[in-house]
């Protein structure tokens, strides 16, 4: 039987590390809408979340079907990257055209920023660093 201390991400951070911190996997609502940006904790108010994630809507407009990619972003002020790793646990890796971007804020200065993909970095480091270094240079 599976356990999932035997799985890739139980070296890492986990949910439990995080609690009540980790977000549920984003779902559809309003029969086709699904929010792109999850603020956990964020000091950001939620006419910024929204042009945020209209922003995203309209990115994967074109990217979604072109390259087939799906764009998460998780807006948090905890102070720590391992944070990531308690997420990819929960949500098992997420799903395969997944790109979730992990920002950690202090006020409105970026302070950390991870990418998560289900290719577990195989291959696309050069992306990640790419899109990591690119956040890492502006502020909210």
């Amino acid at each position: 039987m599976f356990k999932l201390s035997q799985s890739l991400f139980a070296d890492k951070a986990s949910a439990n590390d995080f609690p009540e911190k980790v977000p549920e996997y984003p779902r559809v609502h309003n029969f086709y809408q699904v929010d792109h940006v999850i603020n956990v904790d964020a000091e950001i108010s939620a006419g910024q979340v929204t042009i945020l994630d209209m922003g995203i809507d309209g990115i994967l407009r074109n990217l979604g079907p072109t390259k087939q990619a799906n764009i998460i972003v998780i807006l948090t002020e905890i102070d720590d990257p391992t944070y990531r790793y308690a997420v990819e646990q929960s949500w098992l890796g997420g799903k395969k055209n997944d790109i979730v971007i992990f920002i950690g804020l202090d006020g409105n200065k970026i302070t950390w920023v991870d990418i998560m993909t289900w290719a577990l970095n195989s291959g696309n480091e050069l992306f990640h660093v790419t899109l990591r270094d690119k956040y890492l240079s502006k502020n909210i």
